[in-house]
């Protein structure tokens, strides 16, 4: 990467022809970008690659211009994020509402503090820009996604918690489980885009849309890793996710349940792969997750991709189910709690948590919001007291102090995964792979 002022001598040195400058081997269409970067990433492009743009680029200077010249109405500029509108013929649009990185404009790098942390503004902005696509009325079709590529939505930033009190981060929670059933509830389709790291509050985001696309690549990584430092899932992880897998796992019910409570107990990390297989993950593709969204939003709004509508109605009617208690797929009976009191993985859980980590209250309470969820129906409330009780105490703060200072916290291992689980989970990544790879090269 070169500094600003090695990349205008480099420019200087090719207007001036010290080094010799040609075009590119290919040139394609916008139509041939998902094709191209697919290409690209598995090496059978022939060489250096260009595309060409439909839209007249004279007086562009600014990525604003590009937008406007694209077509692309900016509805709002938020601080943390932004609305635009695509049309997209007739009276028809997609609504994009995009997490926008907070790199200072004189800066070529990107720090932690510069990510999509997932803070109460940024839940308020995210209601606000919701609640503007409903008002304005045109939009048919909702792609959320985040800009750069290293990180979607990281999660909640904990210092803002750190000088918040119980009923502030009660209340805060409270907004935040709000703003993902405004989602989860939202009557046209919401298609995600998950381009990185999405943990914590992000996470619980991704569990609210109705359709997520993912790319298959080693940076994105999901998961719930409230219980690593005294806290516990606070916008949906120990109701809604609980749920999500449970209904949607391609592994089976029981499967995807023990996944998803493993997950938040031992606050261990999940690849794009285990996701997908659980259901948190709609579609894994080979490359350009993005281009696949925009996709399968153009193709609901055209009325030729009925992907979008199928996966709203379904998770309309999913909502309704989780107010009731858990039935069991095979057997029609409501699930037992034992299937978590009794396992053994469990119970060294809460062991580890109680006797090294001092982590044995805050376990305890997302294991009883998890069984009061499935014996119960989802406890939204439930999970925001809670939250704020964890948020407010003194283990919290100084699991705060170690983290920042880098010490390690205990944290038990996950359960180990079956040889067969993993031959399951390879064969359903590599179908969906396949299906992307095909649509690509228009087979």
């Amino acid at each position: 990467m070169y500094e600003p002022h090695e990349a205008q001598s480099f420019r200087d040195k090719i207007d001036r022809g010290l080094y010799p400058f040609r075009g590119p081997d290919r040139v394609l269409d916008a139509d041939r970008i998902p094709g191209g970067f697919g290409d690209q990433l598995h090496g059978r492009a022939p060489g250096s690659t260009a595309y060409r743009m439909v839209t007249n680029l004279d007086g562009v200077r600014s990525e604003r211009d590009l937008l406007l010249a694209q077509g692309v109405r900016i509805a709002e500029e938020l601080s943390l994020m932004r609305l635009l509108f695509h049309p997209l013929g007739g009276d028809g649009s997609i609504a994009t509402v995009e997490f926008k990185l907070n790199r200072p404009k004189d800066s070529n790098t990107l720090r932690n503090t510069d990510l999509h942390w997932f803070r109460g503004d940024a839940v308020k902005q995210l209601r606000f820009l919701f609640h503007r696509i409903r008002e304005d009325g045109t939009a048919e079709a909702v792609v959320l996604t985040a800009e750069g590529t290293r990180a979607f939505v990281p999660g909640q930033n904990s210092d803002e918690l750190s000088v918040l009190d119980d009923e502030q981060i009660t209340e805060l929670a409270a907004l935040a489980q709000e703003t993902m059933s405004i989602i989860e509830g939202f009557k046209i389709p919401v298609v995600l885009n998950l381009n990185g790291l999405a943990l914590g509050g992000g996470t619980e985001l991704v569990a609210a849309a109705h359709y997520v696309v993912a790319s298959r690549v080693e940076r994105i990584y999901l998961g719930q890793p409230e219980t690593y430092i005294n806290l516990i899932p606070g916008f949906g992880g120990t109701q809604r996710l609980v749920r999500l897998m449970a209904g949607k796992s391609r592994l089976g019910s029981r499967c995807g349940l023990l996944f998803a409570v493993d997950t938040i107990l031992t606050g261990q990390p999940m690849n794009v792969e285990e996701a997908y297989a659980h259901g948190l993950v709609s579609e894994l593709v080979p490359s350009n997750s993005l281009a696949r969204a925009y996709r399968l939003a153009a193709g609901h709004v055209l009325g030729t991709d009925g992907t979008l509508l199928r996966a709203m109605e379904e998770r309309h009617r999913s909502v309704q189910r989780w107010e009731e208690p858990l039935t069991d797929n095979d057997t029609g009976r409501p699930v037992d709690p034992s299937i978590f009191t009794e396992d053994e993985y469990v119970k060294g859980y809460l062991r580890q948590a109680e006797t090294v980590g001092r982590r044995g209250v805050v376990l305890r309470y997302a294991l009883d919001l998890i069984i009061r969820n499935i014996t119960e129906g989802v406890q939204y409330g439930e999970e925001a007291y809670y939250f704020g009780r964890a948020g407010s105490s003194s283990e919290f703060r100084q699991s705060i102090v170690l983290f920042r200072n880098r010490v390690p916290l205990p944290r038990p291992p996950r359960r180990p995964m079956t040889e067969p689980e993993h031959s399951r989970i390879r064969q359903l990544v590599e179908q969906s792979l396949s299906a992307g790879r095909m649509r690509d090269t228009g087979q």
